[in-house]
């Protein structure tokens, strides 16, 4: 750390915290904006750590410097506000996780600034003298503290507990009436969730896997389940062979080449690449119809095909009207070359008349699985 600057024992753990996230980004704004930064770079070491200036154009300053997800952003003194109308679609499409802030005068600023934050999915924590986290929920809460965190909901568990919670689709779908009668699951791998699947209710379940190894094990995992379909295939946008760039960990082979996630997980670093057959959902679906085929029910799909959600999307212009929800996952950083960012994903699902309703990080904060609902 700088000689004349020490970091709260709350910023230190958050910044020990975002150093297992090689190349995150961590930002400081306001008062002692420099030394915070220094000082943070010394314990956030793999990170970008810097200090900027705010202004009306603070967004622009960002995307020339090429950052689009701030994991931390610390910001002290007055004018917070005027800083969150700059990165308001930031803050729109979660792309700050946590926000550090105080010093200010809490009965004239925080209303305000507590409402844009939770409007935005924040959750609200003024931190105590002992360098603890309390949660409040209405504004007047907060006013005993000096300093305060904010998590965006899709990383609190992650952040706050070390606790990989998935999406709740049952829940999900309960809450907002969805029936499911039939599910499809792109990027199935060994076919992991069928048991979940089953304990939601009985019906047509179809798992897609590109990698043909995997596929065989995905086959015998399910040989005696009577209404559960396997299908070798990469789903993209049309049909006809192409490249599976295969990773180490099995788990992450992707039609796109391997990005940023090698950085962030070394063990996916791409060991080759085959050939397999690609698939779209419109020429799947068109198949399953015309035999009368139980696969053709599916009103839910679940996709996690690293980074090519929009390339399926993209071929499945004919099909997606016929769904009810959708979880996709989405990426907030550039995992896999080209793949698709949370925004293109939530214009083309918007577009198709989808909406996303939760959002969730299960393992790191650059990507996430997220439950999109058909308006009604």
């Amino acid at each position: 750390m700088t000689a004349d600057f020490d970091l709260d024992p709350p910023d230190v753990r958050l910044l020990e915290l975002a150093a297992r996230a090689p190349g995150a980004h961590i930002l400081a704004i306001g008062d002692g904006a420099d030394d915070w930064a220094a000082a943070g770079q010394q314990v956030a070491v793999p990170c970008r750590v810097e200090a900027i200036e705010a202004g009306p154009d603070i967004a622009e300053l960002l995307g020339k410097r090429g950052i689009r997800h701030v994991f931390i952003m610390r910001h002290s003194g007055k004018d917070l506000a005027s800083v969150l109308d700059g990165l308001n679609r930031m803050l729109g499409f979660s792309r700050i996780d946590l926000i550090l802030f105080g010093d200010f005068e809490a009965r004239a600023e925080l209303p305000p600034v507590a409402g844009r934050l939770a409007s935005h999915g924040y959750r609200l924590f003024g931190i105590q003298e002992d360098g603890l986290f309390k949660e409040f929920t209405f504004w007047i809460e907060g006013l005993p503290y000096r300093r305060y965190l904010a998590i965006h909901q899709r990383v609190a568990d992650l952040i706050l507990f070390s606790v990989h919670r998935a999406l709740d689709l049952a829940g999900l779908c309960e809450r907002f009436g969805v029936e499911i009668r039939g599910l499809i699951h792109l990027g199935a791998h060994e076919g992991q969730e069928l048991t979940s699947y089953r304990k939601i209710g009985q019906f047509p379940v179809t798992l897609v896997e590109a990698h043909p190894e995997i596929f065989q094990r995905l086959i015998a995992n399910i040989s005696d389940a009577a209404d559960v379909f396997a299908v070798h295939a990469a789903v993209t946008d049309r049909d006809g062979l192409v490249t599976l760039h295969v990773s180490a960990h099995d788990q992450s082979s992707s039609v796109l080449p391997i990005g940023a996630m090698q950085r962030l997980i070394p063990t996916t670093v791409e060991q080759g690449t085959i050939e397999v057959p690609g698939r779209s959902l419109d020429s799947l679906f068109g198949e399953w119809r015309s035999r009368s085929h139980e696969a053709a029910l599916a009103n839910v799909m679940v996709s996690d095909i690293q980074g090519a959600e929009l390339l399926a999307l993209s071929g499945a212009g004919e099909t997606l009207p016929q769904f009810d929800a959708i979880i996709l996952e989405v990426s907030f950083d550039d995992l896999y070359a080209g793949c698709a960012q949370v925004e293109e994903i939530d214009q083309f699902m918007g577009a198709a008349g989808f909406e996303r309703i939760a959002t969730v990080s299960t393992w790191h904060p650059s990507w996430s699985d997220a439950f999109y609902l058909r308006h009604s």
